[in-house]
């Protein structure tokens, strides 16, 4: 049962250090190398990798790269024997970049099962990248074109840029009030009302003074309190004539019957 962990923790390793190939093998001048910028409009991290050898440094490999980084990819193949003057044509591998959302290591049964470069998940296909440094493989899958590819002992700059279209946003102002029509109430306008004239208090013992008139009179009473008046009550003052005093006539002394005596 030891023997059984023990042994799946060693395959566990290998794959580990497979998947992580560059990241291991310290770089060498004499292989080919990608200097990596990578910009994206809506797109993350991805990965890029090239093919390599079963042996020595030239074995290739896979790195992550976000928007905004430059990384540089060491320890890449090309397909020519670069020791050999002039240079041979060997097809190890083509020497050229990978590019993919996630990418794994493969062997080429095509050349001695040497570690190639193949796709686990692919970019989406609504992006769209700069077709002017790459092919297209597959949906997703992209590899620099064939006069981008390199040799050994050289440094090849790639620049990728990623365009996916953003998510469709609806923009809702609830802050914007719905437009009314305003009501204004003059708050300063009286209330009509109907006017009461308030009853006067009855009056009684009233007397009136008449200068012309003689003799002075004084008016009939008023209704009792307890009633109103039905008509406004006539007053008409007692008027008492005086007559004019006339001369009285002169008297003629009487004359003694028989003379003067």
């Amino acid at each position: 049962m030891k023997k059984l962990i023990l042994l799946i923790g060693i395959i566990f390793v290998l794959v580990a250090s497979i998947g992580n190939v560059t990241s291991a093998a310290p770089n060498n001048s004499q292989c080919l190398s990608f200097k990596v910028t990578y910009n994206a409009s809506n797109y993350g991290k991805i990965q890029v990798g090239c093919q390599g050898l079963n042996s020595g440094t030239c074995v290739g490999g896979i790195i992550d790269i976000r928007p905004g980084n430059t990384k540089t990819l060491n320890n890449c193949a090309c397909p020519y024997n670069t020791k050999l003057s002039p240079t041979v044509f060997k097809g190890w591998a083509d020497g050229c970049l990978y590019v993919a959302k996630e990418l794994k290591i493969i062997k080429r049964t095509d050349s001695n099962n040497r570690p190639g470069i193949g796709l686990k998940t692919p970019i989406n296909s609504s992006c769209e990248i700069n077709t002017n440094k790459f092919t297209q493989i597959s949906s997703g899958f992209y590899k620099t074109a064939e006069n981008v590819c390199g040799l050994n002992k050289t440094e090849i700059p790639i620049p990728i840029q990623i365009t996916c279209p953003g998510p469709s946003v609806t923009v809702t102002n609830t802050n914007t009030p719905t437009p009314t029509t305003p009501v204004i109430t003059n708050t300063n306008t009286p209330t009509p009302t109907t006017a009461i004239c308030p009853v006067p208090a009855k009056v009684t013992g009233i007397r009136i003074k008449c200068p012309e008139c003689a003799p002075q009179t004084t008016p009939t009473a008023g209704p009792s309190p307890t009633s109103a008046p039905t008509s406004t009550p006539t007053i008409t003052p007692t008027v008492t004539a005086t007559p004019t005093p006339t001369k009285a006539p002169t008297a003629t002394p009487e004359q003694p019957v028989g003379g003067t005596t």
